[in-house]
């Protein structure tokens, strides 16, 4: 089996879907493990997309899938598909490349995807360091510190 293909290295911006099989179709020369990648439904040029107003183009898409989400039966590989679509944060753009998978779909690695995963990461260590400072500044923390020479 040969190996996905690079249709362009740098990012882009693209708006992506997860690939459902009764939404967007397979046959026989479809790669195996279609269900798992993101569909790209659209490229956008960075011109393009600081010149117009993509929130339409994003309320667009989510009527679309609104309406043909909730008539298709569930997703072979995700059983909360149905509500992972209905949240409104899951139609959107996104940073990432695009390859060519061997049954010739074009889909997308999304790189905000790890952004947000660092993201969370970080915020939640930052609010432990916070929290930590404040226990620290008990003056009984303090007096303790004090005389043994550790907290």
């Amino acid at each position: 089996m040969s190996q996905p293909e690079t249709i362009r290295p740098e990012y882009v911006v693209l708006m992506v879907h997860i690939h459902n099989p009764l939404l967007d179709g397979v046959n026989e020369n479809s790669s195996h493990d279609i269900d798992t990648h993101f569909i790209i439904d659209n490229e956008v040029e960075l011109e393009e997309f600081y010149s117009t107003n993509i929130s339409d183009m994003i309320h667009m898409m989510r009527e679309a899938y609104t309406m043909y989400v909730n008539n298709y039966p569930l997703h072979p590989t995700m059983s909360h598909f149905h509500e992972a679509m209905d949240r409104i944060e899951n139609i959107r753009y996104d940073i990432g490349y695009m390859i060519e998978l061997p049954g010739l779909e074009q889909v997308a690695i999304l790189k905000t995807y790890w952004i947000r995963i660092f993201q969370r990461k970080w915020r939640n260590y930052l609010r432990k360091k916070k929290e930590l400072i404040q226990r620290r500044k008990d003056p009984r923390l303090l007096l303790k510190r004090q005389l043994y020479g550790r907290w």
